[in-house]
């Protein structure tokens, strides 16, 4: 049944890895090290940023969820043009820097491309 508690333990540290803790069967290892793992966010992770995007008449309408300040029409000539570069324009605009940000305007992109194709 040890195997039973740990596969529980590792479902639960992957539905929900910031607070999950996962306990190993025997209360040590082998190599005398206490088995336990206590997930969480790095410090040097930027915060987590959702999209909100809905196709319009003349382009895509785009706005950080619970930010109402940020919302934006992206103009389907600038998206026919670069999907990347509207994204990534709009992210440094309400967000921040790539470098400070990491990839949220490749997120924002894939979005995009999603709207654009109707799905």
């Amino acid at each position: 049944m040890a195997g039973h508690t740990l596969g529980k333990s590792l479902l639960l540290l992957w539905q929900n890895p910031s607070t999950a803790v996962l306990h190993c069967p025997q209360p040590e290892s082998k190599a005398g090290v206490d088995c336990e793992f206590e997930g969480g966010r790095s410090e040097n992770v930027s915060p987590k940023v959702s999209f909100i995007v809905e196709k319009a008449d003349k382009g895509i309408r785009v706005m950080v969820k619970g930010k109402p300040e940020s919302e934006e029409l992206i103009p389907l000539a600038a998206l026919k043009a670069s999907v990347n570069k509207a994204a990534y324009a709009y992210t440094d605009k309400h967000v921040g820097p790539r470098e400070r940000v990491g990839n949220k305007g490749g997120t924002l992109g894939n979005r995009l491309r999603a709207a654009m194709a109707g799905k």
